[in-house]
């Protein structure tokens, strides 16, 4: 399933399922914080609850906000815990969101849809993601987890 098929990259709402985070960013300049906003969608196109199989889009909006002259960004990998309603946990992890590792300059957002397949008709989702400040050459200057709150797959 392509994931921008999905054509979920008109709201950053998160909508009563998703989620709305809001990280900061340690640096040496001044404020700084990564939002990260989460819409969830149930495709019953996409699902059949005979196998029982439920796929559920979910759309990321990614928000830098840092003063002028902030320091650069770049989101370089994921940590997903995925949660049926039988308790039944998965854990995908790796590097990238959908195969980039986007740079974001203070202001700047990067959205992206992906999708998850559960067994049931509701679970949860909740994550990180990896997140490197650079210098002002451009090179990783420090590390730091970015977190997505806990939002909820539902097939209502």
């Amino acid at each position: 399933m392509d994931p921008h098929a999905l054509e979920l990259l008109n709201s950053a709402d998160p909508g009563q399922h998703g989620s709305d985070t809001i990280t900061p960013v340690p640096n040496d300049i001044g404020d700084a914080s990564v939002r990260i906003r989460v819409r969830p969608e149930y495709l019953p196109s996409r699902s059949d609850p005979r196998q029982p199989m439920h796929v559920f889009a979910y759309h990321i909006s990614i928000d830098y906000q840092a003063i002028d002259g902030g320091p650069t960004v770049q989101l370089v990998d994921r940590f997903w815990r995925i949660i049926d309603a039988h308790g039944t946990e998965e854990v995908v992890q790796g590097e990238g969101l959908v195969g980039q590792q986007p740079t974001l300059r203070p202001g700047e957002k990067f959205e992206y849809a992906s999708y998850c397949p559960i067994r049931t008709s509701w679970g949860t989702m909740e994550g990180r993601y990896g997140l490197l400040v650079l210098d002002e050459r451009e090179q990783p200057a420090s590390r730091q987890d970015v977190e997505v709150g806990r939002f909820y797959l539902v097939s209502d």
